[in-house]
């Protein structure tokens, strides 16, 4: 029998529009393509679970290594807050905002420490009723008081007062400061730097918008922005904190997206 083929490619023949094939020969090239397709296939699988493995070993070495810091710093962090009672002691029992402040470090200190691990063992998280404004709020001041460089963009809230969100609130803070700190970043040294951080309900769903008017991502990275591992340009960071967001916002039962519309855009949704 024979047919006509628009074109097939094997090997080196190439049958152009409109040529007669046998229809053996056609079965055999279509057979010989899907092989050879599925080859390709099982090597791009193979590569990417290679990735993912190295990942997996990378996050199981990192893990190892923040459980041994984590041992030492427990002690002293525990003792900052030993000396604060003892000089609130001192003081005949009266307030002093600089202790307090002290007191709170310390407390973030070691909610880091644990998130980190949290991160690292995938640990379920504890949900609370929050105050989805006073967690932004919050978190915009930690990232802004935490910081040694005073050019810091104009940060605009938009969030409705009495929405109520279930989660855990040192991670959903956590998450927002991080999202606003590497906003910041992007905008170092841009006169008319702005964040704009908003909030409404969808569909049952907290909406969480925080976006900049900076360069926005990078095209090579942006599908991939939330794995860990993956920086750009950054040499102070670890290529983790996006990937540490995503886990808390998914383990929230929620999803984090971002795109680009005139700088970065990063959406967190939220079930209520």
């Amino acid at each position: 029998h024979i047919i006509f083929v628009d074109q097939v490619f094997a090997d080196q023949r190439t049958y152009k529009a409109g040529a007669a094939v046998n229809e053996n020969i056609f079965t055999g090239l279509v057979f010989e393509g899907l092989y050879n397709g599925g080859k390709a296939a099982q090597a791009i699988r193979n590569a990417e679970l290679n990735d993912k493995l190295l990942q997996k070993e990378k996050l199981s070495a990192v893990g190892q290594v923040i459980g041994m810091v984590m041992h030492d710093l427990r002690s002293p962090i525990k003792k900052i807050k030993v000396l604060n009672e003892m000089m609130r002691e001192d003081e005949d029992g009266g307030d002093n905002p600089l202790i307090d402040m002290i007191d709170k470090s310390a407390e973030q200190a070691s909610e880091i420490l644990d998130d980190f691990m949290d991160f690292i063992n995938n640990i379920p998280v504890e949900k609370t009723p929050l105050n989805l404004n006073e967690i932004v709020d919050e978190a915009v001041k930690l990232s802004q008081g935490s910081r040694e460089d005073k050019a810091h963009a104009a940060i605009k809230l938009d969030i409705p007062t009495a929405l109520i969100v279930p989660g855990d609130e040192s991670k959903l803070r956590r998450t927002i400061s991080n999202l606003v700190n590497n906003a910041i970043d992007v905008l170092q040294g841009k006169k008319d730097g702005e964040i704009n951080i908003s909030a409404n309900v969808i569909d049952n769903m907290a909406v969480l918008n925080i976006s900049d008017n900076g360069p926005g991502i990078p095209p090579e990275i942006i599908n991939t922005l939330f794995e860990p591992f993956v920086t750009k340009s950054k040499s102070t960071g670890t290529g983790l904190g996006l990937a540490i967001v995503k886990q808390y916002v998914n383990a929230h039962g929620g999803n984090i997206s971002v795109k680009n519309n005139n700088g970065a855009v990063f959406t967190i949704s939220l079930p209520l």
